[in-house]
């Protein structure tokens, strides 16, 4: 509203509060310099959504549209990237409590690791990770109880497949120099109210790893590309079936070529994937919009609860390059030490209800009529 209200009154001032110039006079030359909000290289989501919805563009038209000169290839064929990522959580914690809650009857339990001795969660049970000088302390709700040496945990449970039926929730967490613990929520920016909702993980696998700086631990989850970009806090799901698939499509491939960017340049600079070295993040991307807000399992929407709708198999590479689909998938992919290859379909979809017209940005626009002609994006303006 505050930008609306500057806009009018600046444009009102420039054609109603200035004289036009006398004849051979020069004209002043106003040039705006600005961006939206965020890190300035992403698209407009509410602009790829009206260029979706109401202008009629695909998803390669709204990527030239925001992108100039980028070209379509295959990751893993075309460009080389990481099919899966290693995805920062909670940065610097020194205790941390999870708890097993099942999608599905039954989910299975939640396996933990140092490597050599195994603690099993199962549905409504609950795992406190504690620093412990150099090592962690690791307990169980059920009276288990182990060390890590060096805090070097790993967890699975299905994570990798097409449907989870377990996650976990991150009941409390205690940072770095907090004497207190704190509960874990993301704001869901998807539903009416823009409502707190747990930090809850389903997709992938676990890893605790130290700090390099500090005498705490990180929380990562590695996953497949495809399943980090289903829980990217950006574009919200409804727009799909309201008109904006398009725009969840370009979304898409302009959340995995941030992604599999960013996992090139921190695997050069590391000098190879994460693993078990003490590291600021161990990770190739953090959860917050330091990179891109990934909120996890159970993406809302409108405040219906969670859905997933469908969105092409489109995966991306650090522009000039955007990539689609990965091609048919691999029999398996490369695991590091003590971890599961992942088997994940590279697509996902569901049905979803129809939004809302509080949902709606444009709720009385509709697209252009089928056979009509589908403007050419004009590309970056400057």
């Amino acid at each position: 509203m505050t930008r609306a209200f500057l806009a009018f009154t600046l444009v009102t001032t420039l054609l109603m509060g200035t004289a036009a110039p006398a004849a051979g006079q020069e004209e002043d030359t106003i040039t705006f310099f600005g961006g939206g909000w965020g890190h300035g290289v992403g698209m407009g989501q509410y602009g790829a959504y009206g260029l979706a919805k109401v202008g009629g563009y695909d998803a390669d038209q709204i990527m030239r549209h925001y992108y100039t000169g980028v070209t379509a290839g295959t990751l893993g064929v075309d460009v080389t990237g990481p099919p899966r990522l290693w995805v920062n959580i909670l940065n610097g914690a020194v205790g941390v409590t999870l708890v097993n809650k099942q999608i599905t009857n039954p989910g299975v339990p939640i396996t933990v690791t140092n490597g050599i001795d195994t603690l099993v969660v199962n549905n409504a049970e609950s795992i406190t990770i504690s620093m412990d000088g150099d090592d962690c302390a690791v307990s169980t709700s059920t009276g288990g109880a182990m060390i890590a040496p060096g805090c070097l945990l790993d967890a699975t449970w299905d994570g990798d497949a097409e449907s989870p039926t377990t996650r976990f929730e991150i009941a409390s967490v205690t940072a770095y120099g907090s004497a207190s613990s704190t509960t874990c929520t993301h704001t869901n920016w998807n539903a009416i109210g823009s409502p707190k909702v747990p930090c809850q993980y389903a997709h992938g696998v676990m890893h605790i790893r130290p700090d390099n700086n500090t005498a705490s631990f990180h929380l990562v989850v590695e996953m497949d590309v495809d399943d980090y970009v289903l829980g990217i806090s950006e574009m919200p799901y409804y727009w799909g079936p309201a008109g904006g698939q398009a725009a969840l499509e370009a979304q898409a491939i302009a959340a995995r070529s941030y992604a599999v960017h960013r996992a090139v340049l921190r695997d050069k600079a590391r000098g190879g994937p994460p693993g078990d070295a003490p590291h600021w993040c161990a990770c190739h991307v953090v959860d917050t919009t330091s990179d891109q807000r990934y909120v996890g399992w159970g993406h809302g929407d409108c405040g219906r609860g969670p859905m997933r709708v469908t969105t092409r198999p489109v995966s991306s590479t650090p522009t000039p390059t955007t990539t689609r689909s990965r091609g048919p998938p691999s029999p398996s992919r490369p695991s590091t030490p003590r971890r599961p290859s992942g088997h994940p379909s590279p697509t996902r979809s569901a049905s979803a209800p129809p939004p809302s017209p509080t949902c709606d940005p444009f709720p009385t626009r509709t697209p252009p009529t089928p056979g009509s002609a589908t403007p050419t994006p004009p590309g970056r303006r400057s």
